[in-house]
């Protein structure tokens, strides 16, 4: 089985595909087009206050330098990944997995 890689571009302090669907073992790359860096950090679905949404061990917790900066991330259970950028809260995406 081939492993398919989905490309997500940050600009504008966005996700440009916030809500996205993978298979398991999928992979996705973050691409920061913003000369301010970014994060891509797994948060709690069911905590909307952004100082208390980051999990004290996230599954990922990546950093995207400005200008350019990549981060990648294989995906390789079934489930929704919550994530946000730490240092700007307001943006946050979703990655679906789902059951086979």
């Amino acid at each position: 089985m081939a492993i398919a890689s989905t490309d997500v571009d940050v600009q504008n302090f966005a996700f440009d595909a916030a809500a996205i669907c993978i298979s398991a073992g999928d992979t996705v790359t973050w691409t920061n087009l913003d000369a301010q860096a970014h994060t891509v950090t797994e948060r709690l679905a069911s905590i909307t206050a952004p100082a208390a949404n980051i999990p004290a061990t996230p599954a990922f917790d990546e950093m995207l330098a400005g200008n350019g900066g990549t981060a990648t991330v294989t995906f390789a259970e079934p489930g929704s990944y919550h994530y946000r950028c730490r240092p700007h809260p307001a943006m946050e995406g979703i990655v679906v997995v789902p059951d086979p």
